[in-house]
Parts: structure tokens; sequence; C-alpha cells
């Protein structure tokens, strides 16, 4: 059994499993508890302990996942600063439920999305950095931001991480990687576009519309950064600059970092 927070007792009672879970602090009750016959591969990662829970029988990609989940906790770190719980984990679901789902320090991964993947080389598993970065960053994100569910949410909670884990692709896969991910957003885009039943509704009024706050939302993040516009947001009586492109094309001519 899974949920975000931190287990602290299990029994079973009258055939039954039982399970006491304490939250590390407080939160939204946007959570799910996912309950199955999973195996477990831990690690640890600048003190963050990480764990992967899997179907037993698919291990064939394990050693990528936990490579993938190393390096954007490392990366995400020296972002946004130190993970904010003291367990991240990656729970792998079945693979008739693609859609990704975050929350707290969970995120639950699609069968379809990796674990039973064909991977040859290096080229092959690239998606599953990207997803793991952008789903990462979305556990930061959603941690300090206490965002209602109200119009324009997502353009916090979906845009910028899909701009973070396009970064991040870029400086652990080399120059081309955003460009490469953005070519494919936007045909997503475009894709999804042609489905929609109603106007296209600007970033800052978008609700649950996934083609925009995924894939149009991160175009427009990458065009601001390439604009050098400095992004603040307010939070618990803090200034985080989540997004700081002031000091853009600090290690080269060609490539902004963000801090």
């Amino acid at each position: 059994m899974c949920c975000n927070s931190e287990r602290v007792n299990a029994w079973q009672e009258k055939g039954r499993n039982y399970a006491k879970f304490r939250s590390e602090h407080p939160g939204s009750m946007d959570f799910k508890i996912i309950s199955a016959r999973l195996a477990t591969r831990a690690f640890d990662c600048q003190g963050v302990a990480c764990r992967l829970f899997h179907d037993p029988r698919h291990t064939y990609n394990l050693q990528v996942v936990e490579d993938a989940m190393q390096k954007a906790v490392s990366w995400l770190s020296g972002k946004l600063g130190p993970y904010p719980y003291s367990v991240a984990r990656v729970v792998e679901k079945p693979l008739y439920d693609e859609d990704f789902i975050t929350f707290a320090n969970v995120t639950a991964v699609s069968e379809a999305h990796g674990w039973t993947a064909d991977i040859q080389t290096d080229k092959d598993g690239q998606y599953i950095y990207l997803t793991m970065a952008r789903e990462l960053a979305r556990q930061w994100i959603l941690d300090a931001l206490k965002t209602a569910d109200v119009q324009g949410a997502e353009l916090l909670t979906q845009s910028i991480t899909q701009y973070y884990a396009f970064r991040f692709m870029d400086e652990t896969w080399g120059p081309g990687q955003t460009e490469k991910w953005l070519d494919k957003a936007y045909k997503d885009y475009e894709k999804d576009r042609a489905d929609e039943a109603i106007e296209e509704k600007p970033l800052i009024l978008v609700d649950k519309a996934a083609y925009l706050s995924k894939e149009n939302g991160s175009i427009s993040w990458v065009i601001i950064a390439h604009l050098r516009i400095k992004f603040c947001l307010l939070f618990d009586g803090k200034v985080a600059f989540f997004i700081s492109f002031c000091n853009t094309y600090k290690n080269s001519g060609e490539q902004n970092t963000m801090s």
C-alpha cells in the first residue's frame, strides 16, 4: 500500500490488511491510496530516500528508471531547493490507465510509459527522463504552491513543470533536447486542438485541458525564457523564484539556465 505520507503501522485483522499513514506536513486532500502486489526498489539520492514500486515481473528497465529518478532529484534540488519530503515514491500502475498522477511525494506512472519498453539505446529511454523530471517537479511545486481548483491553476502546476523538464533534458543529454521535445509538444498540441469542441482559451483561463496547460503552456514558457523575462511567485509570505531568467546564457552564448 502506498500513500502520500509515512506509513507508521500495518497489521492484519479478520483477513484484511490495514495500514496507518501520517503526513509529514499539512497538505491538500487531493491524493490517492494505491494498493497492489508490488515489489520495491530502494535507493538514496542526496539524502532523499527514493522508492520505486513496480510489478515484480517488470524488471527490464528498472535501472533506467532509477537513473532517471536519481538525476532528476539531484537536478531539481539544485533549482528548487531541497526535496520537500523525506521519501520520494514512483509507483507503476496498470497499462490501461495512461495518465500520470502526481500528488505530494507520490507519482504514479502507467506501465505504458517505460516500465516494459524495448530500450536498446540511450536515445530510446530519453522520454523516461523527461517524464520523470516533469512529474517530480510537480511534487516540488504542488508542495510550495497552494493553488485552488480554479481556471488558470494548471499554468503553474503543469506548464512550468514541463518547462523544467525541457531544461533538465538540455543539461542532462546536451543541447538540442528542448527543440526536440518542443517539436513533439507542438505536434501533440495541434492534434489535440483539433478535437476541441469550443474555442481555445488563453492559458490564464485553462481548465483541465492538457493540450493547453502542458503542450502549449510549455511552449509559452520557453518563449518567455528566451525573452529573458524574470518571473517570481509569491506564497506563504515569501518570494520564491521558481524561474529566474536574469542570468540566462551564463554558461554559454546559446543555452539559457534557470536558478
